[in-house]
């Protein structure tokens, strides 16, 4: 297990990863580090300082990264680099990075950020929105790709924690299910749609 907790089921101390800051200091990741660090009396917390101009920049390798981060992590960098880029709508670049017009933000940050495409980079936010904090672990472990926790965080969240500390082939199996139903409810609901559209016709 990447995570290690302790008798109280909460993050050990040193398992704590890292605080994320920006250019300006502002904070992007790490609350709880920084609560643990607090209490405990520390001067100083391990960071990783991240320059959002610099990322736009492309001066830090996507691979490298998806090797550093997280996949949770990188969401809320992401996050904070599409707040950053607000307004990029007003103006033709945003301070040395070149123009991004007729450019969508999530293309952006998806591509800056090694999620590959704008896709993957939506559905780990929406996982990161929805899902449980074992969900969002389990995906950080990479036991579960993306696009399969997605089933799972549509769950309510008592399911996904009750369902998570069964077996692998437990899991597999709930997701391949779910799957098949959302696959089987758009089937319906095309067939649906061109009932409508048939019946329609028919009465013109």
């Amino acid at each position: 297990m990447y995570f290690r907790y302790d008798q109280k089921n909460s993050l050990s101390f040193e398992a704590l990863r890292p605080i994320i800051i920006d250019h300006d200091h502002h904070l992007i990741f790490g609350r709880q580090t920084l609560l643990a660090y607090q209490q405990r009396g520390k001067k100083t917390v391990p960071a990783w300082r991240l320059s959002l101009a610099f990322l736009l920049q492309n001066k830090y390798h996507a691979e490298e990264l998806s090797k550093t981060f997280l996949i949770s992590e990188r969401v809320l960098i992401g996050l904070a680099l599409e707040e950053y880029l607000g307004d990029r709508r007003k103006r033709k670049e945003v301070e040395n990075f070149p123009p991004l017009k007729g450019v969508k933000t999530r293309d952006v940050v998806a591509r800056c950020l090694g999620f590959g495409n704008h896709k993957t980079y939506e559905q780990a936010k929406r996982i990161m929105m929805a899902g449980s904090s074992e969900l969002i672990q389990h995906v950080d472990q990479k036991h579960i790709a993306i696009s399969s926790a997605l089933y799972l965080a549509q769950l309510p969240l008592k399911k996904q924690r009750t369902l998570l500390v069964q077996d692998r082939k437990s899991v597999l199996r709930t997701i391949r299910q779910l799957k098949k139903d959302k696959h089987a409810a758009s089937s319906l609901s095309y067939v649906s749609l061109l009932y409508k559209g048939s019946h329609a016709l028919s009465n013109d």
